[in-house]
């Protein structure tokens, strides 16, 4: 072979190097590989539920929101409510309290009726199907049935996307929480006690509930704030986490503060990026 053939055999060579390469950068590109910084995302998710068997009147909420440096980080606007059987004209404000910025939800009636969600199975343990009745409308014959009871529930929720990543290891300290008070670390089980980075510590955070309804009405008020960061780039995906979760159970009519106990779940999933 002479030197004119074996400079073309070499760039021929060169050239389809090139070409595998340059396809392999571009699959890497599309994949995120080239842009580890635009790979990231951060959001809040606060949602709660109020649910009750009987309906409420004259009902004023105030409910802890996620709060940094003492500003509230949702807007009343984004808020949603939805209910499956209720029915409610829910007014939605953030208003100012001794206790910081609280979601108001206030309504001159809130409907609430008691439900049962009746399972039906076979005779050899098949579970046949379910449905969801009122109490007044419960089988009389409940052979091969279990009935469940399900309160009437109203949701609300808000999304809220973030540029800087969200601290999930020391939420409290660096990110947006509902407020804390009385914590008490390792006093609950982590969310995922495998994880060697979660833990779980108790709180109260405080909260107000006014209404009128019979005095032997149970309604139960839940939160909860999840702050979450996920990323990937390549063939690599991962997240982490923190969990706030609070609940105050109420019977009877009230009117007046009352102490929302919390359990907030640090440092969930893949490790701190």
């Amino acid at each position: 072979m002479n030197l004119r053939s074996i400079g073309i055999a070499v760039a021929t060579i060169v050239v389809a190097i090139a070409v595998v390469a340059g396809g392999f950068l571009f699959l890497l590109s599309a994949l995120g590989g080239f842009g580890v910084a635009g790979s990231y995302t951060s959001h809040y998710q606060y949602e709660g539920t109020l649910a009750t068997n009987e309906t409420l009147t004259n009902v004023t909420l105030y409910l802890p929101v996620p709060v940094e440096n003492g500003t509230a980080l949702i807007d009343a606007a984004n808020v949603t409510v939805e209910t499956e059987d209720g029915a409610a004209d829910w007014q939605v404000e953030l208003v100012e309290t001794p206790d910081g910025p609280m979601l108001a939800l206030t309504a001159d009636r809130v409907e609430g009726e008691l439900y049962y969600l009746v399972h039906e199975f076979d005779d050899n343990g098949t579970h046949l199907g379910w449905e969801k009745v009122p109490e007044d409308e419960l089988p009389a014959d409940m052979t091969n049935k279990k009935a469940y009871a399900e309160p009437t529930h109203y949701r609300f929720s808000v999304y809220v996307p973030v540029e800087d990543r969200i601290d999930v290891t020391d939420p409290v300290a660096s990110a947006a929480v509902l407020p804390v008070e009385n914590p008490t670390a390792d006093a609950c089980e982590p969310y995922w006690p495998d994880d060697e980075n979660a833990a779980c510590t108790t709180f109260e955070t405080p909260g107000y509930v006014a209404y009128d309804t019979s005095a032997d009405n149970v309604a139960h008020l839940a939160l909860e704030l999840s702050g979450t960061n996920e990323w990937g780039f390549g063939l690599s995906n991962g997240f982490n986490q923190f969990v706030q979760k609070t609940t105050v159970t109420v019977t009877g009519s009230h009117e007046g503060w009352t102490v929302m106990e919390g359990e907030l779940y640090t440092g969930m999933g893949d490790e701190t990026r």
